[in-house]
């Protein structure tokens, strides 16, 4: 028998939160980031983004470069420089001085 078998791409995880989450939504389970891929009700499974790319709302004074860590404030909901609730991934894209937005390959 073979020591391993394929189970999936990994893209996507079961997910079952306490509270209800919206889509979009940035989470954790320990220090795996994941995007809420649809609405989740309360204590009923759905799925979590842990891979890709997505677009995360920032403060526009905020600096994030292309390479930079990213890290996420569930207080705030943005993303920030900062060790704050968690490492999001890397920024890819955006991100500079004056824009509201950086993109992040998660997981990374």
């Amino acid at each position: 028998m073979s020591e391993t078998v394929f189970h999936s791409d990994g893209n996507l995880i079961d997910y079952t939160p306490a509270g209800a989450k919206a889509a979009g939504d940035i989470v954790f389970v320990g220090t795996l980031c994941g995007q809420v891929v649809s609405d989740i009700e309360a204590n009923q499974k759905g799925a979590l983004r842990v891979e890709g790319v997505v677009q995360v709302a920032k403060a526009s004074a905020t600096v994030l470069a292309a390479g930079a860590a990213v890290h996420w404030n569930n207080t705030t909901k943005l993303a920030v420089v900062a060790a704050a609730d968690g490492k999001m991934g890397v920024a890819i894209g955006g991100g500079a001085n004056g824009e509201t937005f950086v993109l992040v390959k998660i997981n990374r």
